[in-house]
């Protein structure tokens, strides 16, 4: 398993995670980065947020970026 960690990112602020996560393969972290943003998402009330500018950003274990995923590519569940 590799570790990989999870920034939230917005307007050039990052809130840097410094408890890595194991996942199985790249595409397993993806669908972490997924589930954390839907829970980012549904922890605040929607009319407050403006998701446009926020981002989860996806570092392996050397701090190299494999990713970043928008926000707004996560449809919240209701």
């Amino acid at each position: 398993m590799a570790k990989f960690y999870f920034n939230v990112c917005d307007k050039g602020e990052r809130i840097a995670d410094t408890i890595d996560v194991e996942c199985d393969s790249l595409g397993a972290a993806f669908q972490q980065a997924k589930t954390m943003i839907t829970q980012f998402r549904s922890a605040c009330d929607a009319s407050a947020c403006t998701w446009a500018d926020w981002a989860l950003e996806v570092r392996y274990s050397d701090m190299s970026e494999l990713f970043r995923l928008p926000f707004t590519m996560v449809h919240a569940r209701t």
